[in-house]
């Protein structure tokens, strides 16, 4: 074989392997393309592991209204005093679609930043997402409070 005849089948080779990675990408799957007007299909997002613990700095939740995410969790405060009552450990994450969830502490909610469900700081949904779906209340977890942080156990 000549190097010009060599290089010309490489190059044929090269160009369906390319093509066939393409088309197969492109479709063949079992998912259907919805139109944009309708609501996509409900994922849920489930709540972090169990048994373990998440710790937040209390330096970062100084003032009542404060609000920090460390890992899977959202931790904020309430009230004044380094007591578990003064915080709230949640998730981190809506369980409608994953999206970042915020404590809104003029509004007394958590608000998710994507579809804008809305919960109490007690983790019962007040308001669905907007668009459609639904979102399971939030869990709350237990937390306990040391001289440098708050720790949340998830359960």
């Amino acid at each position: 074989m000549e190097r010009q005849e060599f290089l010309k089948s490489l190059g044929l080779g090269l160009v369906s392997v390319c093509a066939g990675s393409c088309l197969a990408g492109c479709g063949g799957g079992d998912e259907v393309a919805t139109p944009s007007n309708t609501n996509p299909p409900l994922t849920t997002n489930p709540p972090p592991t169990t048994g373990n613990t998440v710790t937040a700095s209390l330096s970062n939740l100084t003032t009542v209204g404060s609000s920090i995410k460390v890992g899977a969790v959202l931790f904020f405060r309430i009230a004044a005093g380094d007591i578990p009552s003064s915080f709230v450990a949640t998730e981190a994450q809506c369980p409608h679609h994953g999206g970042n969830l915020n404590w809104i502490e003029n509004q007394d909610i958590i608000k998710c930043d994507l579809h804008s469900a809305t919960f109490q700081k007690t983790g019962t949904n007040i308001s669905q997402p907007v668009g459609g779906g639904t979102a399971r209340s939030l869990k709350i977890f237990s937390t306990t409070v040391n001289t440098t942080s708050v720790v949340a156990t998830l359960r």
